[in-house]
């Protein structure tokens, strides 16, 4: 799989490169995190103030009668709506856990801790994804959080 690294400054994924330009390789584990976390999944109408776009992963089905998967985490609105509180953290944490719970269905984890914590005037958030099999070992990263309101 393509490396895909996030740019926590733009908030932008991009495609790694080597020195010569060439795409760099790895075993999914990063890039299907930074895109489960870091892809906007569509907001609910009342999560948002009223008259701001709700984005949404442009491939995913948005039907009320027959809702399909949903591509990317909610995180977005908590980093550009809300102040760093311990309730804004707490919310990251809960959409982090539910962007992340497909991989533990799917089998691709046997579990999945996320952690959010406050960092001096920022905070981060640590994944640790536990292989099948590899108990002791996990995949771990973390990203640095930034609220856009202060």
């Amino acid at each position: 799989m393509i490396r895909l690294v996030l740019d926590p400054a733009t908030g932008e994924g991009n495609l790694s490169r080597n020195a010569d330009q060439s795409l760099v390789d790895d075993d999914g584990l990063e890039t299907v995190l930074t895109v489960s976390l870091w892809t906007d999944a569509q907001a609910p109408a009342d999560v948002l103030p009223p008259g701001e776009d709700r984005r949404g992963y442009w491939a995913d089905r948005y039907d009320a009668e027959e809702p399909g998967l949903v591509t990317g985490s909610l995180i977005w609105t908590v980093l550009e709506y809300e102040p760093l509180t311990d309730a804004a953290l707490a919310r990251v944490q809960h959409y982090a856990d539910e962007a992340l719970a497909w991989m533990v269905a799917a089998g691709a984890a046997d579990r999945i801790e996320c952690t959010v914590e406050r960092v001096a005037e920022s905070a981060q958030l640590t994944v640790r994804l536990y292989k099948p099999n590899q108990p002791n070992s996990p995949y771990t990263q973390t990203w640095e959080l930034h609220f856009a309101v202060h």
